[in-house]
């Protein structure tokens, strides 16, 4: 089975995703063809200087070298990069903006055309992740067997995309065959947008963050200076606008002979607003690539999920749950979610600001290596190559119910004309 991926994470984006991670997956045994969020005209211009457009830049601008294999390894898996479109998010509902969005689908749909042209399909799987602002008006005779949406986050919630995106989601989820969700807050959010809703929860890179219990990793160098007696409190991931930053300077605060280590990209600056930066015994070490994580997780002695308790959070299943796990670390949550409530037996669920401080420090106290191989034991049923067969699973069963021969038709005058081999 072939699978057509229109994802609004790219391959090469600064955040682990879900969809990229099931892609991979799906790649060792399918032809995947991924089709790299659309960069707009705005964003070319905005990061001509930038690695990951430049790479892209025939393609960008003139429709050249649209695919390419970036990942070793993994052949399978084609990224298909479509000419740049016009942005459109700024814009209020109305003519102008829906004149656009057909004509971003037109130029989507075109590289999807050499796509199918080039690489010979006729009977594929596609699935829109998370990118409802493109493919709503893709023409009637593109017709994949199925035709999915994955949801991963409320979009309704999302500050800059819940403008437009949360009444084209709405299209999105009825248009497809069947919705796939990341939690069941979210399936029940889609229910009554599609009669078929799935649940697929996230995973882990479980061998990887093995690394952290079965290898010996070097001192990452932000706590190679810190004095050893420390204790280290970790947070890898986002740092953004769902982080109850108001816990996290009563960690600092209270907890003066630990350190807490923020790993990752910031995207908000309400930690300034708190003054988080300011406790010396907080450190910041900016964006890291997933690989590095383990040795961050390894010498650190709790890892925690600090988020506030909202209507954000509340679909939210968090994938740095299993890779804190299966690090073998003890974790300490918030109750954001039901899914992390879920999480009750191996984690510890605190409901204030008081307790959270609490579980911290009798975590690191009471760990011990049966603890330990009890969470990677745990954590070793949630790998991302579990999800992906679940997932591949619900694809063919849902192909089976479409028996059908695919229609799909498309100009093949010179599909590949000014386009070099994969």
């Amino acid at each position: 089975m072939d699978i057509m991926i229109l994802a609004l994470s790219r391959w090469d984006g600064k955040y682990s995703s879900t969809i990229l991670s099931l892609a991979k997956v799906f790649a060792r045994e399918h032809r995947v063809f991924y089709l790299d969020n659309p960069f707009t005209i705005k964003d070319v211009l905005l990061g001509l200087g930038t690695r990951q457009i430049w790479r892209r830049l025939p393609a960008l601008l003139f429709g050249w070298n649209s695919f390419s294999r970036p990942i070793p390894g993994i052949p399978n898996f084609v990224v298909v990069t479509p000419r740049m479109t016009w942005s459109i998010n700024w814009l209020p509902k109305g003519k102008l903006f829906h004149a656009l969005a057909r004509i971003n689908d037109k130029i989507v749909f075109h590289v999807i055309s050499k796509t199918i042209n080039k690489f010979q399909l006729r009977d594929f799987a596609y699935i829109n992740s998370f990118n409802p602002l493109y493919g709503n008006h893709f023409p009637d005779d593109f017709w994949p067997r199925p035709s999915i949406y994955h949801c991963v986050d409320d979009i309704s919630k999302s500050p800059y995309v819940a403008k437009h995106g949360t009444r084209e989601e709405k299209v999105a989820a009825q248009k497809a065959d069947l919705v796939v969700t990341t939690s069941g807050e979210l399936a029940r959010l889609k229910s009554d947008q599609n009669d078929q809703v799935e649940v697929i929860p996230n995973a882990a890179d479980v061998r990887l963050f093995q690394r952290a219990m079965n290898e010996t990793l070097s001192v990452p160098p932000e706590l190679s200076k810190l004095p050893k007696d420390k204790k280290v409190v970790v947070y890898c991931g986002n740092i953004c606008h769902r982080l109850d930053y108001q816990l996290l300077v009563k960690i600092a605060e209270r907890l003066t002979n630990h350190i807490l280590l923020m790993v990752g990209p910031i995207s908000s600056d309400a930690y300034r607003q708190h003054r988080l930066h300011k406790h010396a015994n907080v450190v910041f070490t900016g964006k890291k690539k997933l690989e590095q994580l383990p040795a961050y997780l390894q010498h650190s002695h709790c890892a925690i999920i600090p988020f506030l308790c909202n209507t954000l959070t509340r679909s939210i299943y968090p994938l740095k749950v299993n890779e804190y796990l299966s690090a073998g670390k003890p974790v300490v949550t918030t109750p954001f979610s039901e899914e992390i409530k879920g999480f009750g037996g191996v984690v510890s669920v605190a409901d204030s600001h008081e307790a959270f401080i609490r579980e911290v420090r009798q975590s690191i106290i009471m760990d011990d290596d049966y603890k330990q191989e009890m969470r990677m034991e745990f954590a070793a049923s949630n790998s991302w190559e579990d999800r992906a067969s679940k997932f591949l699973k619900v694809l063919t069963k849902q192909r089976s119910w479409q028996n059908t021969p695919n229609p799909i038709q498309t100009d093949a005058s010179n599909p590949t004309r000014n386009l070099s081999d994969c």
